[in-house]
């Protein structure tokens, strides 16, 4: 699997354990790069390639990443909020 991709909506939280109640230790914005870590419940943790944050990310129980797949072709489809970069046209 890919494990580059890039944030596809305004702002988020980036929090120091998978929990809203935890610390906010950094946010991702629009077209910031990030890698995937691991995967827990809901929520992802991430490392972002830029500043090189690690914490957790909310995600939508419907993303693709909750779900274990080794198809490409389900990969080539992630939907927001992320989107692998090796499938976008704008890097």
């Amino acid at each position: 699997m890919k494990n580059n991709y890039f944030y596809q909506k305004p702002l988020a939280n980036i929090y120091a354990k998978p929990s809203k109640n935890s610390e906010v230790i950094s946010q991702i914005i629009f077209g910031e790069k990030f890698k995937i870590l691991s995967r827990k419940n809901n929520w992802l943790k991430i490392k972002t390639i830029y500043d090189n944050y690690n914490g957790f990310l909310k995600n939508n129980p419907q993303s693709p990443f909750n779900q274990s797949t080794s198809a490409p072709e389900e990969e080539a489809s992630v939907v927001l909020p992320a989107v692998p970069i090796e499938a976008s046209s704008a890097y």
